[in-house]
């Protein structure tokens, strides 16, 4: 004989485990202090800029003639730097995918 299930108590935990995963969720998205987010929009900016800056193609003439142009410069200290700074870009891109991805599967979870 099968185990009796009281269906109202499986729907509460069910629910209940479902605002647990939203509240992680969340707090990933949103747990930051205000100086914590400041520094990463700062961070994200110049990362763009960087990789805007990195092509050669978005640089204009006058810029180029320039000798002092630390984007020219094709030393191994400066394309370790810009693959440092594409890395964390995709990082963060990663990161962003992965919280994206359990919102999805939450709200499949939910509509079942």
């Amino acid at each position: 004989m099968g185990k009796v299930i009281n269906l109202n108590r499986f729907r509460k935990n069910k629910a209940k485990a479902q605002k647990q995963r939203q509240a992680e969720t969340n707090r990933r998205l949103h747990g930051r202090t205000k100086e914590e987010r400041r520094r990463e929009d700062a961070e994200k900016q110049r990362l763009e800029r960087a990789v805007e800056l990195a092509h050669l193609d978005a640089i204009p003439e006058q810029e180029k003639a320039g000798s002092d142009n630390k984007i020219l410069d094709n030393s191994p200290a400066t394309l370790d730097a810009l693959e440092s700074l594409a890395d964390s870009a995709s990082s963060l891109s990663e990161l962003s995918e992965s919280l994206r991805q359990q919102q999805n599967d939450s709200a499949q979870e939910e509509g079942e």
